[in-house]
């Protein structure tokens, strides 16, 4: 999350911690908490997966219902109050989920059984993907108008990604940095957009002004702003919306929450010093 993480124990309980000002970490108090503090699950429910977004935080039970607690100021809760919620409620319209995403006010998922993409929350940048900017929140889940069927979803603060079900990347929003969504810079991407290039993905990823994504074979690359893909390399040829693979290749990257990526990139091969007489 922004200011907040949260986790699967190994013994099945969610914990969250850090800042709470808004009730994110589930513990049905506003305090922040610098250790893990365990979220009030409902009784009888278990969760199994855990979305940590801007001030809010969201959860997959067993069934694949969706809960979510914390800031509740752009509807991103998706349970049609706009009411903050110290601990996690559930979300409405009785959809079940194989993944979901907490942005910075947004919130997605993707349907079990359909693999429609359902979103709810905030809209200043679009992220609802409904052609729309700065209008039209969702206070309740609703299905994006694309006939397109997808397996996974992230959101940024500014900017939305999906993968569908054949792997291809589409991206929609309106970020400071246009080459985030990996799209025709000349043209607003306020619907999902087929990403550049003829790859496809297993995972994927958006950062507040990139996004990055793994081929199936396990290659990284990325597209938005280069000094924040985590090359560490301000001067890279990623600054272009055409997605680059990263230098020296990598084994492993892929979204942690809608804030977050993770990603282990090989790094070059030292030079050896030499001494100075």
């Amino acid at each position: 999350g922004r200011n907040h993480a949260c986790g699967l124990t190994q013994g099945g309980s969610v914990v969250c911690w850090g800042s709470n000002a808004d009730g994110q970490l589930g513990d049905s108090t506003t305090n922040d908490a610098w250790s893990p503090t365990f979220v009030r699950v409902p009784p009888g429910v278990t969760f199994v997966r855990v979305y940590a977004g801007g001030a809010h935080s969201c959860a997959l039970d067993t069934t694949g219902t969706a809960w979510c607690w914390g800031d509740n100021s752009h509807v991103q809760l998706g349970d049609g109050s706009g009411t903050q919620r110290l601990i996690p409620t559930r979300v409405t319209h009785g959809l079940h989920f194989s993944t979901l995403s907490a942005g910075a006010v947004a919130t997605c998922g993707i349907e079990a059984n359909t693999n429609r993409l359902i979103c709810w929350g905030g809209n200043d940048f679009g992220q609802q993907g409904t052609g729309q900017l700065g209008s039209g929140a969702q206070p309740n889940p609703a299905a994006v108008p694309t006939s397109l069927t997808f397996r996974a979803v992230t959101l940024s603060e500014q900017h939305a990604c999906a993968l569908t079900t054949s792997g291809f990347a589409y991206c929609w929003g309106y970020p400071s940095y246009p080459a985030a969504l990996g799209t025709d810079p000349n043209r607003t991407a306020l619907t999902p957009t087929r990403v550049l290039g003829n790859l496809t993905f297993a995972e994927i990823g958006a950062g507040s002004d990139f996004t990055c994504a793994t081929t199936m074979d396990g290659k990284p690359y990325c597209w938005g702003n280069p000094a924040h893909t985590g090359t560490g390399d301000v001067n890279a040829p990623l600054s272009g919306p055409q997605p680059v693979l990263l230098p020296g290749g990598g084994d492993a990257l892929g979204p942690v929450g809608g804030f977050a990526l993770r990603a282990r990139v090989t790094p070059p091969t030292p030079r050896p010093r030499t001494s100075r007489r």
